[in-house]
């Protein structure tokens, strides 16, 4: 779809792009900073960032600092030092966040059937991982599927920690769904 439509999240952009720099002799790594997904040479002495999502543009410390400082409506400083010992993203890793960029946006787009479907992927990346269970109960709960939507966050609630933000909001859901029931 990503060569097809010519569009897509940045993460899959920058794969396409990773496979085709790779093919071409200049492999490069991904670089894992929040809220937005770099590629880099490999090489590091090759001390620059390419923004895949904004059509190739290389990037600088400085630039990546302001597209990061626009996304997040504050000023953001990296670590000079950041770009010379850039390390590889674990294909695990890189993996697991370009199915939670596609769950959110399946989320927002409110189609909950894909972004359970991404969700149980995303528990098979990282098993025991507490939030993605509680997410899988929402979106059973979305969808109607109220027997398996009971038994994920009744699971998260006898694995999470008694003071997690989340613990009082699933058990105010769990006890509306007791009350139609």
């Amino acid at each position: 779809m990503v060569l097809e439509r010519r569009t897509g999240i940045p993460i899959t952009l920058s794969l396409v792009y990773m496979e085709v720099a790779r093919r071409l002799g200049l492999p490069m790594v991904g670089v894992n900073i929040p809220g937005h997904f770099f590629i880099a040479p490999a090489n590091p002495d090759m001390e620059f960032l390419v923004d895949a999502f904004d059509g190739g543009e290389i990037s600088f410390l400085q630039d990546a600092e302001a597209t990061l400082s626009n996304i997040y409506k504050r000023p953001v400083q990296l670590d000079p030092a950041f770009l010379s010992r850039k390390q590889p993203v674990p294909p695990r890793v890189f993996l697991a966040r370009m199915l939670n960029n596609l769950k959110q946006i399946y989320n927002l787009r409110r189609n909950y059937a894909d972004a359970y479907a991404v969700s149980c992927y995303l528990r098979a990346t990282r098993p025991g991982d507490l939030d993605e269970l509680r997410d899988s109960g929402v979106f059973l709960y979305q969808l109607g599927r109220i027997p398996e939507c009971v038994e994920a966050l009744s699971e998260f609630l006898a694995r999470a920690p008694a003071d997690s933000e989340d613990v009082e909001k699933v058990r105010a859901l769990l006890r509306s769904l007791d009350q139609r029931s």
